[in-house]
């Protein structure tokens, strides 16, 4: 079934660098989504759409209900994000992975985003990530060894 995603799923982020995305159930019953389901999997339908999450996957505490789409090309993740709302620049920064200035300002220009003018804030999450990672050693002391 071929489905147009662009128009049916809202406030989705895109990743080509990510092999598998998540989908936020609730936030899809927010923009009116109906959930049903059974022990085959969970159905989300709207206008008459469905979405069919018929994958299973056990963990030792519980089940994670997948939904496969085969797509051919980046263009029906990137309309999704295009014909929205319009972003700031930070919550376009936010959406597109916390990537630095510079490329957030590619990304959007790029993918012709609608981002409203205004200056970039620091973001919190990437000042703690910064944080963080200044506080990991980034030399060691310790010999290599010499034997494979």
């Amino acid at each position: 079934m071929v489905l147009a995603l662009a128009e049916i799923l809202n406030n989705v982020a895109y990743s080509p660098q990510i092999k598998y995305n998540l989908c936020s159930l609730s936030t899809s019953m927010d923009d009116g989504w109906k959930m049903t389901g059974d022990t085959k999997g969970i159905m989300m339908v709207k206008k008459g759409r469905n979405l069919v999450f018929d994958i299973i996957i056990r963990t030792d505490t519980q089940l994670v209900y997948c939904l496969y789409f085969n797509c051919m090309t980046n263009e029906l993740a990137c309309t999704s994000i295009t014909h929205r709302k319009p972003w700031s620049i930070n919550d376009a920064h936010e959406q597109l992975g916390h990537p630095g200035k510079d490329t957030t300002h590619n990304i959007v220009k790029g993918l012709n985003l609608n981002v409203k003018p205004g200056a970039m804030e620091t973001c919190w999450s990437c000042t703690v990530a910064k944080a963080k990672q200044k506080s990991v050693m980034q030399f060691s002391l310790h010999e290599k060894s010499q034997v494979p």
